[in-house]
């Protein structure tokens, strides 16, 4: 038997090999495919969006009725969604010092030993 042709024998045995292996896991794995590519949890991110949309309008203008009758100055949605963006950033950057300073002691502790 000439060489190509055992190469050649030996790719498609691998390639039926690798085939079958894949219809075996799906065969013998409880998991859906569903589970796997994690739909559900992208069709809740979806949902959750499209609610915010409705509901933070409602909610900034429920906030101004209230701010009206102390006599307070009303704010518009992209005032409010700005506020909430610094106050995030403002958080994340207190959590990454806080994790800068966590590490640095871990790093010193570790080259005093």
């Amino acid at each position: 038997m000439p060489l190509a042709d055992v190469f050649t024998t030996g790719v498609f045995v691998g390639l039926a090999a690798i085939f079958f292996a894949f219809i075996a896991l799906g065969l013998w794995v409880p998991r859906r495919t569903s589970d796997i590519t994690d739909k559900k949890a992208q069709r809740a991110w979806g949902e959750i969006s499209r609610i915010e949309e409705r509901d933070i309008p409602e909610m900034v203008e429920a906030q101004n009725r209230y701010r009206r009758r102390r006599g307070v100055s009303t704010r518009s949605e992209s005032e409010v969604r700005s506020a909430v963006a610094e106050e995030q950033l403002d958080r994340l950057d207190s959590e990454n010092a806080r994790l800068h300073v966590e590490r640095s002691g871990q790093a010193t502790e570790e080259a005093g030993h």
